[in-house]
């Protein structure tokens, strides 16, 4: 169903690349929507077991896509520098195929709270309050890892 990585001397554990998905403080989410045409976006997200969360509007691009199929993959690239001498890049980078799904109330309340937790250090009791007063407000995804790999070049 997915395909080997082909430079295997470049491959990261999986417990490597979910902890590249974890410290990285945003990522693309790739889709596929119905008129055929793939579409990227950067997200900010917050991985929590086998389960990668983000909020967004209740309508739009990456949701019509979604609703149309649910295959997602989300990339995050953690260090990036080009190597002009030596026509290369040094990078650490990490890919998550899964399905994604919008969560129900409770679900949304808890991924929110680790968004905040993630994302708004400091700002934990005020994010609690701001979550407490527009919970119906966002919509959260949850992209449940089905394969998760990850590659580098140190």
């Amino acid at each position: 169903m997915f395909q080997e990585m082909r430079r295997k001397d470049r491959a990261l554990s999986e417990s490597e690349a979910r902890e590249v998905i974890a410290r990285s403080d945003f990522g693309q989410l790739a889709t596929h929507g119905s008129d055929g045409w793939p579409y990227s976006v950067a997200i900010n997200h917050v991985l929590e077991n086998n389960t990668i969360y983000f909020h967004c509007a209740k309508k739009g691009h990456k949701l019509d896509n979604i609703r149309h199929d649910s295959k997602v993959c989300f990339s995050v690239v953690e260090e990036c520098k080009v190597l002009p001498e030596e026509f290369a890049t040094r990078y650490t980078s990490a890919c998550a195929f899964g399905t994604a799904e919008v969560v129900d109330r409770e679900e949304r309340r808890r991924a929110l709270t680790l968004l905040v937790a993630r994302h708004c250090k400091g700002f934990e009791k005020q994010g609690q309050e701001m979550i407490e007063k527009e919970i119906d407000h966002p919509e959260v995804v949850a992209i449940r890892i089905q394969h998760i790999t990850g590659k580098a070049r140190r």
